[in-house]
């Protein structure tokens, strides 16, 4: 068999692999649903709000649907359910306005409006499994993208937010897409700037979706200034903002229709998001100035040569050059910070434990701020390899693409640790990035272990690995027993 034969044989694997895995995200995620969980306010509202722009695809808001339910509930709802446009971006809802016309053109017009509904969740998040096996293959191989395809489909929270009629999963495809496009972008010699176009307008359906998405373009040009600084100096790489802010435009003419200048003064209050978010980037604009101020000295020292004087009469001593020291004061470090939680998170990873559920808002408001990174470690400890992912991406050596996933997860993680409204749905963009770093965090342990010359050491680490590996998978189907295949909780 030659060469081309059994490349030819591997990729037929690969598509059969992948098709089995797509194939069983969206099984087990229609059948989820099919169980029938009780229904959110946020699901009952998109629903209805995408059933109206069925007949006026101006007509987004939740006004109607809270006077409905007002009359059933006298209760007093928030401001935003009455005003004039719905404080999200539309694009979920359209995209749930189409589902209702796709199932109309094919005669499913008898399928139940909200499975009707939440085929646009469910879709989204088997295209997400799709784009991150992609990613995880650019950055390393089949293999890492294959083990990061797997956790995705068995991950508790993308398994849960996916059956739902919440926007988080639609949210979550779009950054990623943003991601797969960007790293074609800076590999592809030809049809390049289609790449950048693509990269931008993912961005801004993800920003269409939920404000947050935007956090993508944040994500790219970081990525971008401290690995291929080069593409920044490209009048090309103008198009990833500019088809970003192209695919918002309408969304702002919108706005500025309805509300004119108190658009602008914050009548319409439609983009309460922003603002939210930006008292949240308050808190850390004196550490990106100072980043900020840091980097240009560097730079203006490095011309001077200053640096390179510096470095030349400094001597390190090599223990400080050591990875191994580095991750245990990592380790160290996050074990002081979650002392008081060592007990409960220990008793947590038995699989007889079931995680708490509620109906009730707040019932994660007294967490600590490292509640989003306890808590998907929680439901399955793989995340472990992601938090330690740092220390065995590229940054510049020979796969500087796989330190992006890093940005993406930690400015992600960063944006919502700072937001503080403690809910696990809303760190799901986060979630396909921190598994694709697993998955390669793990193939490279893997590699090292055998790289070993001890074969006795060599067995019994590859042994610990896998068996940690193995017991990560067997509680994520724990969870996913108790919480997703029943469909039942709300904030989790």
């Amino acid at each position: 068999m030659t060469a081309h034969q059994i490349k030819n044989n591997n990729l037929i694997y690969e598509i059969i692999f992948v098709f089995i895995i797509c194939l069983t995200a969206l099984s087990l995620r229609s059948n989820g649903f099919k169980d029938k969980g009780r229904t959110t306010f946020d699901e009952a509202l998109y629903v209805h709000m995408a059933y109206e722009m069925s007949f006026d695809i101006r007509h987004y808001n939740a006004i109607n649907y809270s006077r409905q339910y007002v009359s059933r509930r006298p209760k007093k709802l928030p401001d935003y359910l009455w005003k004039k446009i719905f404080k999200h971006p539309p694009m979920y809802c359209y995209l749930i306005l189409n589902s209702y016309k796709i199932h109309n053109n094919f005669g499913l017009q008898k399928t139940p409006i909200k499975r009707q509904a939440v085929r646009v969740s469910i879709w989204m998040g088997v295209l997400t499994v799709l784009a991150v096996y992609l990613i995880g293959r650019f950055i390393s191989g089949p293999l890492v993208g294959g083990l990061a395809a797997l956790f995705l489909t068995i991950d508790p929270v993308h398994w849960i937010c996916s059956q739902k009629i919440w926007m988080e999963t639609t949210i979550t495809f779009f950054m990623v897409l943003s991601g797969l496009f960007y790293l074609y972008a800076l590999k592809k010699e030809k049809g390049r700037i289609i790449f950048y176009i693509l990269t931008g307008l993912s961005i801004g359906c993800a920003a269409l979706t939920k404000y947050p998405g935007a956090l993508a373009i944040v994500a790219v040009f970081l990525y971008t200034l401290f690995n291929r600084r080069d593409i920044l100096k490209q009048p090309k790489w103008i198009l990833i903002p500019g088809f970003m802010f192209l695919a918002l435009l309408d969304w702002l003419f919108w706005n500025f229709d309805v509300y004119g200048i108190g658009f602008f003064l914050g009548e319409g209050k439609g983009f309460d998001d922003i603002r939210v978010g930006y008292t949240v980037l308050k808190k850390i604009i004196p550490l990106i100035v100072f980043a900020i101020g840091l980097f240009f000295g560097s730079v203006y020292l490095w011309k001077k040569k200053k640096i390179t004087e510096i470095f030349q009469k400094t001597t390190v001593p090599s223990i400080l050059k050591n990875k191994i020291v580095w991750m245990l004061i990592a380790a160290g470090t996050a074990l002081f910070i979650a002392r008081d939680d060592l007990i409960k998170i220990i008793s947590a990873l038995s699989l007889k434990y079931e995680p708490p559920t509620s109906w009730r808002m707040g019932f994660f408001a007294r967490e600590p701020w490292y509640f989003y990174l306890k808590r998907l470690f929680l439901y399955f400890p793989i995340y472990i390899f992601a938090y330690f992912s740092p220390f065995f991406v590229g940054w510049r050596r020979k796969n500087p693409q796989s330190s992006l996933p890093v940005y993406f997860a930690g400015i992600i993680c960063l944006f919502f640790i700072l937001w503080g409204n403690y809910q696990s749905r809303y760190i799901l963009p986060a979630v396909p990035w921190l598994l694709i770093l697993s998955a390669y965090t793990i193939v490279n342990i893997n590699k090292q272990i055998m790289a070993l010359k001890n074969a006795n050491l060599r067995t019994i680490s590859l042994v610990i690995l896998w068996a940690i590996v193995g017991l990560s998978i067997a509680k994520a189907v724990q969870v996913d027993l108790l919480l997703a295949v029943t469909n039942k909780p709300c904030y989790f």
